[in-house]
């Protein structure tokens, strides 16, 4: 949506999002389908005799998975905050974003990297095996569940910005189909009277 508002963009900046976006949802739909046979598994009466070693060898792979996914959503989240960043600074440069984007777009890459780096965390304690307390536990999943709340409304903060809407002033010029023609200036049209319209 940033890229959508420069002039020239370049053809990097708008590949490599759609990219790191195909990329993590292909990852998301593989941890999904591997926690589903997992949990389906759970289910299944021989878990704990004849098909033991198969479900602890699987849940192995799926805690491997949880630390490779997350670390490379980690990576993603940077990545996608520099390419904002840098998208909000040449539009600042011609004057189409305010500069509190900035700092709502810092905000959201902050929280991101907060509870994305707390998920790694609960995710290599579970591959290590490492003991913690319950507390422990319900006191990362509130910071979690509360970093990503701000990310929410962070994000919402950077859709409702003033720097999506055009001034009213330009909403009222045109251009001709002739690339080399000048703009124009829409007129309303006056309204004499009940029945008579007057247009420029």
């Amino acid at each position: 949506m940033l890229q959508q508002q420069l002039d020239h963009r370049n053809a990097i900046l708008k590949i490599l999002p759609a990219v790191l976006a195909g990329f993590m949802g292909l990852l998301t739909c593989g941890l999904l389908g591997l926690r589903a046979y997992v949990i389906d598994m759970q289910k299944s009466s021989d878990v704990f005799f004849s098909d033991y070693y198969d479900y602890r060898k699987l849940l192995l792979s799926q805690q491997k998975f949880n630390v490779a996914y997350y670390t490379l959503y980690f990576v993603t989240v940077i990545a996608s905050g520099s390419l904002a960043l840098m998208t909000i600074m040449s539009l600042r440069k011609v004057g189409k974003a305010g500069g509190d984007l900035i700092g709502w777009s810092v905000a959201l890459t902050m929280a991101m990297m907060l509870w994305v780096i707390l998920l790694i965390v609960f995710a290599a304690w579970s591959l290590e095996r490492t003991s913690y307390t319950y507390s422990t536990s319900i006191a990362l999943s509130y910071v979690i569940n509360f970093a990503q709340a701000l990310s929410c409304i962070f994000i919402l903060c950077i859709a409702k910005h003033a720097s999506w809407r055009k001034p009213a002033h330009m909403e009222q010029y045109g251009q001709n189909a002739d690339p080399m023609s000048q703009p124009y200036y829409h007129q309303a049209p006056e309204f004499v009277g009940n029945t008579h319209t007057v247009r420029p």
